[in-house]
């Protein structure tokens, strides 16, 4: 009898010790009611109003998110943002290219061959075109003591 109980204290013990490794998140911190991070500070009286008011400042944002990126989404997916140029054969192409080359920008060895950086044809040609500016976003892991948890 005696060591059945050394075998389940024992592995309670080890449970117990296994749940601080992985880091278990304290229940109390789940009811911060100073808001999330990003988002207008919260002022509410009571957790439901807390609740409320972040659903409804985070639906705010996430519209007006949508709302900007509307206009660069299309201009992004949109298929026709190439040119195409031919030329009959393959050494007048070549010859072009030199030739372009030679008169705006000697140094440059770096151009394009089949495609062509349009930005850098135009600033060759000093013809102004505003960039698109891309923003890639990092996505956020989630915290370490919530990683590999299952949801009921």
């Amino acid at each position: 009898m005696a060591r059945k109980t050394n075998t389940l204290t024992r592995k309670t013990k080890g449970f117990a010790s296994k749940r601080k490794a992985l880091g278990a998140p304290d229940i109390d911190s789940m009811f911060d009611q100073t808001g999330l991070e990003g988002l207008p500070p919260n002022s509410a009286k009571t957790l439901q109003e807390s609740a409320d008011k972040e659903v409804d400042d985070m639906m705010a944002s996430i519209r007006e998110n949508r709302k900007n990126h509307a206009e660069r989404f299309r201009d992004i997916e949109s298929g026709e943002f190439w040119l195409c140029v031919c030329f009959q054969s393959r050494t007048q192409k070549e010859e072009f290219i030199d030739k372009l080359l030679e008169k705006y920008d000697p140094n440059n060895e770096t151009f394009g061959d089949k495609y062509v950086n349009g930005l850098e044809l135009a600033a060759m040609l000093d013809i102004p075109v505003e960039p698109i500016v891309l923003e890639a976003k990092k996505s956020r892991l989630a915290p370490k003591s919530m990683r590999n948890m299952e949801v009921i």
